[in-house]
């Protein structure tokens, strides 16, 4: 079976073939399947607020379904949005916080593209949900202690591959890849798009939130996994940008 890539350039120019409505829409729907993750960091920290993450995401839906906001409120939402993606020095960091900071930021980037209509922001909310399931899939899959691993460009190319494989990354890729095939055909409206994402984003989500809690019961030291999120998403940059930049 082949497997599905993430290709940045090309969903751009996937992305730009779109009108703007619906460009937003597919960045929303990347937003929608990272929800539950941050609500699961809320719960677990108190810090951050994930009905107002919702409330957010849902005034994007209904204004790209025909109920507008204000340029002034887009940008009052996206002010919102920022102020709720988890920050370093908020407090202790835990596994859950990485996923949330992908939530959050992944409907900023929504918001911009309402904002400004570009393709990028759409393809940069995409390439939050992707990393999301990336990065839990790395640390369910690997060592299981926490620790570091030095890793030289062969290596890092090697996890990447064993990672893309994985089926919640292809699930999420595959979504991404239906969605906007579907915005495109016309098979789907926003509205309709709208009800099928939010009846089907649990499933990845749900996932992902078991990895979480069965990678957190075999690794004890915070310091360790936080170190990890930086390592794991610089095996990806090194596995696509090739070994001059590493």
């Amino acid at each position: 079976m082949r497997l599905i890539h993430f290709e940045e350039a090309q969903l751009v120019e996937k992305i730009e073939r779109l009108p703007h409505q619906a460009r937003s829409a597919f960045a929303a729907a990347c937003a929608e399947r990272l929800l539950p993750s941050y609500s699961r960091f809320w719960k677990r920290t108190g810090r951050g607020d994930a009905n107002t993450l919702a409330a957010t995401l849902g005034r994007l839906w209904d204004d790209l379904s025909g109920i507008p906001m204000s340029d002034a409120e887009v940008e009052a939402e996206i002010k919102t949005c920022m102020e709720l993606i988890p920050q370093e020095n908020d407090g202790p960091w835990v596994m859950e916080q990485a996923a949330a900071e992908d939530a959050a930021s992944a409907l900023a980037y929504a918001l911009r593209c309402r904002k400004n209509g570009l393709a990028n922001e759409a393809a940069w909310a995409a390439r939050r949900a992707y990393e999301a399931v990336t990065f839990f899939c790395e640390n369910v899959e690997g060592n299981g202690s926490g620790k570091v691993r030095m890793l030289d460009y062969s290596q890092r190319l090697s996890e990447y591959a064993r990672h893309l494989a994985n089926p919640l990354v292809q699930a999420e890729l595959a979504r991404q890849q239906r969605d906007l095939d579907e915005l495109l055909s016309g098979a789907v409206t926003v509205s309709q798009l709208r009800k099928k994402i939010t009846g089907r984003s649990g499933r990845v989500p749900s996932e992902l939130i078991t990895a979480i809690c069965r990678f957190l019961a075999t690794c004890c030291d915070p310091r360790a996994i936080r170190l990890r999120v930086y390592q794991t998403r610089f095996i990806y940059f090194c596995a696509i940008r090739g070994p001059a930049c590493c």
